[in-house]
């Protein structure tokens, strides 16, 4: 009864419950740096290397787009091609491009 008593006094600890800024890794020079999901602006596979693009073009660690995908599964990215993943929120409009081949 005393257990039950003394735990009912103990304060429930801290949570952050403040969403965490997604981020992945990047090769840069010998090193690793990391860079946020929100700066980017879609990933590309590149002769089996997975590319971000995010104000400059970054080389990743993954080597295929199920990788990115697997590690951002709710950040609602999507495959528009085999070799390229966009974030749609990013998307302000699509235009024809001349020359392009018409569907």
């Amino acid at each position: 009864m005393r257990v039950k008593a003394r735990l009912t006094r103990v304060p429930e600890p801290k949570r952050d419950d403040a969403p965490r800024p997604q981020r992945y890794a990047i090769k840069a020079g010998a090193g690793v740096v990391f860079l946020d999901l929100a700066k980017t602006t879609y990933f590309e596979v590149v002769d089996g290397t997975v590319w971000a693009r995010a104000a400059g073009r970054f080389q990743t660690l993954w080597k295929t787009l199920a990788e990115v995908e697997a590690a951002f599964p709710s950040a609602g990215l999507l495959r528009v091609h085999r070799h390229l993943l966009v974030r749609p929120e990013i998307i302000l409009g699509v235009k024809p491009l001349w020359g392009a081949a018409s569907w």
